[in-house]
């Protein structure tokens, strides 16, 4: 296991995730809501974490598949979107 699998697991384990929580990124909004948005399609969220961005590509007509290699990460972003009602892979 890499350095930093190791500690982003760490930092999991112990519920320390300083980058969970936050809006989305403006550069993702403008994407998506901006004059000139993308057309809805299919996504893959590299490193998803806890699925905030999955989410908010799901709630705007997106096909999600997000992928992290930390599996607590994982299981947190799959009852994030039970609890949002958004069908993210």
């Amino acid at each position: 296991m890499g350095g930093r699998q190791l500690l982003f697991k760490t930092m999991y384990r112990f519920g320390f995730t300083p980058w969970d929580g936050h809006p989305i990124a403006k550069s993702l909004r403008n994407l998506i809501e901006g004059d000139d948005a993308l057309p809805v399609g299919t996504a893959l969220d590299v490193g998803c974490g806890t699925g905030d961005n999955s989410i908010y590509l799901a709630k705007h007509g997106w096909r999600v598949t997000g992928v992290d290699y930390v599996p607590k990460a994982v299981d947190k972003a799959r009852a994030k979107a039970v609890a949002e009602n958004v069908d993210v892979r």
